[in-house]
């Protein structure tokens, strides 16, 4: 993605906008690929906009007078600042003007595959370790002391990324933690909305209905009359099952006798 920024002279300009220096007459140092689209983005600019062919052509333009402003994709203005031919006293100042996108087409069938590999790597660091040593490798140190290299800035990125993550977890654990005690609560008036019909004396409040007792359910005793003596094998013992009432007293429609 190419984001392009307006560039001006970082002491003496006193204009920050692209509206601030259309409405100063100033004119604006641009790519020509790129003229239709701020043209159509700001028709304003039809008068002041002076096409050159590269980011060095327009920054060269603008010590030369023949422009005030320059409308530079970032990375390029950037670049501008490493090796011999530097330009120290310009500054990117205010917001994204264009952002067009850059990159290559690929095949339906590995959009997927691609874009899981390229987050992993982003997540993990490995990406931004490896566009660091590239641009360490293939180009120019930077010169100019207050721009502090891309390097440190596209390494700012992934932790900002990293914090926006913890606090993206940090409030759904929250949220978590609320709903929980929203539940909790709940249960709790459900409890003290079931006890709320008995008084402090144990007593049934006025228009509570009276707790059914529970029904008495007869008791079952089994008692083994008979025992085999010793040394006899034939006598059988005898099982008898009597039924109890809430009154102890023996139910004989209810007992039976079996024989084992």
């Amino acid at each position: 993605n190419l984001a392009s920024f307006l560039v001006a002279e970082a002491s003496s300009s006193k204009v920050d906008t692209l509206d601030g220096g259309i409405k100063a007459g100033l004119k604006f140092c641009g790519l020509s690929a790129i003229e239709e689209s701020m043209l159509t983005l700001e028709p304003g600019l039809r008068n002041l906009y002076v096409p050159v062919r590269d980011s060095m052509e327009a920054l060269t333009n603008m010590d030369k007078g023949h422009c005030q402003l320059a409308i530079l994709a970032k990375q390029n203005f950037e670049n501008s600042q490493r090796g011999e031919d530097t330009h120290c006293n310009k500054a990117a100042v205010g917001k994204v003007l264009l952002a067009i996108g850059n990159a290559m087409p690929i095949r339906s069938d590995l959009q997927a595959p691609m874009s899981w590999a390229m987050t992993v790597q982003m997540f993990s660091g490995a990406y931004d370790a490896a566009a660091a040593q590239a641009k360490q490798a293939y180009l120019a140190p930077y010169v100019c002391g207050s721009q502090g290299g891309d390097e440190a800035k596209e390494g700012m990125e992934f932790a900002e990324m990293t914090s926006v993550f913890i606090i993206a977890v940090a409030g759904l654990a929250f949220g978590f933690f609320a709903n929980f005690l929203r539940y909790e609560s709940r249960l709790a008036q459900r409890r003290l909305s079931g006890s709320a019909s008995v008084t402090d004396q144990g007593q049934p409040a006025e228009g509570a209905a009276e707790p059914e007792e529970p029904e008495e359910q007869p008791t079952l005793e089994v008692f083994v009359r008979g025992r085999l003596p010793k040394g006899e094998r034939g006598a059988a013992p005898r099982v008898v099952v009597r039924y109890l009432d809430a009154d102890d007293d023996i139910s004989p429609s209810l007992s039976s006798t079996v024989d084992v």
